[in-house]
């Protein structure tokens, strides 16, 4: 219940948290399970949730161990389909509990949902493929070798493109590789050989499919061409067009973000301050956007129904996020 209701309000929390979501191929979206989406791991906590809220079929992400130690931590994880898993860099002694792990994403597997597991083993905020572990191929030929899983199961190879880490109003791309089945190998017996072909055909599926930074060019100049639609593939809104979408939503864009600043600011710049010279800004902001916008809506709602009617109040609570979004939606034409 706690999942769907997340995925939920996260689903309305990514319309205006991004400026524009691109996917190659929307049709997977709907796909079944068993499946693995091996994904490239860009930006931390918000590559998995924003999965979550696209994908028809549950998804179940495996998460870094040492964020379950707390009890209560544990359980509210657990209930938003979170499954521990354990690094050398979390303590040797923990990689036995792994064995769990995989129990766990095979129970996944057998009720027909998905497990997210990111392919490159450690979030970097950058614009590249970083080398793949182990850990996905074996999980792969664990499921093809259960009885109630086998050849059903599919590993669908998820590219995560995000044109910045600190601005709003961000683009994300997602691209969705060929899918591995265990047709595509010899046997599916656990060993050296089978993992090493395995990480060779989703390298290959994810090497095309994310967007990277050229050698010749700075981050800073990348991370602007980028963020900004410079592109040939975002070049949906030029000359006359773009103006009159300024003259037709420049007022709503402006009303947007003059109403939506009070708790915008405040949470972005907590959200800086706690996350200074790490990975996690985006997924912070994104989570404390998730809790508080909500309520920053009701109380807008309240106020202005209490002095305007209760019409005037649902009428505020419908029209922040629909300004918000429409201020997103203007930033970056």
């Amino acid at each position: 219940m706690l999942y769907r209701i997340c995925t939920f309000i996260g689903g309305l929390t990514r319309l205006f948290f991004f400026r524009k979501i691109y996917i190659n191929k929307p049709e997977v979206l709907k796909k079944p399970g068993p499946m693995i989406l091996a994904c490239t791991h860009p930006d931390a906590f918000l590559d998995g949730v924003t999965l979550c809220t696209l994908f028809d079929v549950p998804v179940h992400i495996l998460t870094r161990g040492d964020v379950f130690k707390k009890p209560r931590a544990r359980k509210i994880l657990e209930a938003i389909n979170a499954i521990p898993i354990y690094r050398m860099s979390e303590g040797k002694e923990n990689l036995s509990l792994n064995d769990e792990t995989f129990n766990a994403s095979k129970n996944v597997m057998i009720d027909k949902e998905a497990v997210l597991i990111f392919s490159e083993g450690l979030c970097v905020n950058e614009w590249k493929l970083r080398p793949l572990k182990k850990g996905t191929a074996r999980l792969a030929f664990q499921g093809w070798n259960h009885p109630q899983i086998g050849h059903h199961l599919v590993v669908q190879p998820v590219g995560i493109s995000i044109s910045s880490y600190r601005k709003f109003g961000k683009r994300l791309v997602l691209k969705f590789g060929e899918p591995i089945t265990a047709d595509q190998f010899e046997n599916t017996e656990i060993n050296g050989k089978n993992i090493l072909e395995f990480n060779k055909l989703l390298y290959a599926q994810l090497k095309p499919n994310i967007i990277e930074k050229p050698e010749d060019i700075s981050e800073e100049e990348f991370e602007e061409k980028f963020h900004t639609g410079n592109f040939e593939m975002f070049k949906t809104v030029t000359g006359f067009n773009k103006v009159l979408y300024y003259i037709f939503l420049g007022i709503p864009a402006l009303a947007g973000f003059l109403l939506n600043a009070p708790v915008f600011f405040p949470v972005r710049n907590l959200a800086r301050k706690f996350t200074k010279n790490s990975v996690f800004y985006d997924s912070v902001l994104f989570g404390m956007l998730l809790i508080l916008y909500p309520i920053y809506c009701i109380l807008i709602a309240i106020i202005v129904g209490f002095f305007c009617g209760i019409w005037a109040g649902l009428a505020a609570f419908i029209l922040l996020p629909l300004l918000g979004k429409i201020t997103t939606e203007v930033k970056n034409i």
